[in-house]
């Protein structure tokens, strides 16, 4: 049985969003991911992640959130403990790459 594809969610405003989306794809590209949005709208955008054997690794989702609400922190599933060691890593980098411009 497959195990279920790692997801990860970004909390952003609709103000930070072009930046994570820039810090995102700069991480992806230095990195020589793959990736593909496959899905996009004014709240979210969902991003899939591959690597160089067009293997799906990680969904990463951006979602908006109100100017005037605390931004919640990244989630992961499964918990990175659950995951092998190098997509634990690739999910923590992610979440560097979308976060560092945002706090």
């Amino acid at each position: 049985m497959t195990p279920p594809t790692p997801m990860v969610t970004i909390h952003s405003t609709a103000a930070q969003q072009p930046v994570v989306f820039t810090h995102l794809t700069a991480f992806l590209l230095r990195a020589r991911y793959a990736f593909l949005q496959t899905f996009h709208s004014a709240q979210h955008s969902d991003i899939d992640i591959f690597d160089q054997h067009q293997q799906l690794l990680v969904r990463c989702t951006i979602r908006e959130v109100g100017t005037d609400r605390h931004i919640p922190a990244p989630s992961v599933f499964p918990a990175p403990a659950a995951l092998p060691a190098n997509l634990a890593t690739l999910i923590h980098a992610l979440v560097q790459a979308c976060t560092a411009t945002s706090e």
